[in-house]
């Protein structure tokens, strides 16, 4: 048994003998990327959004 969890406190328990650990570190491997990719996207969004309150302020005063 092999116990995985990420930053976000989910849990994942895979079942690894010698022919299926490589598909497990591949679902892994998928699965961080995947994460990683989602999270890159939300601090992308939140910085376009803060952008957009940085220009639309100023603009909103005068």
């Amino acid at each position: 048994m092999h116990r995985y969890t990420d930053e976000n406190r989910l849990q994942m328990v895979l079942d690894l003998d010698d022919r299926d650990r490589l598909a497990g570190i591949r679902a892994l491997a998928a699965l961080t990327t995947v994460g990683l990719g989602a999270v890159a996207w939300v601090i992308v969004l939140q910085q376009m959004s803060g952008m957009d309150s940085m220009h639309a302020g100023p603009a909103e005063r005068s």
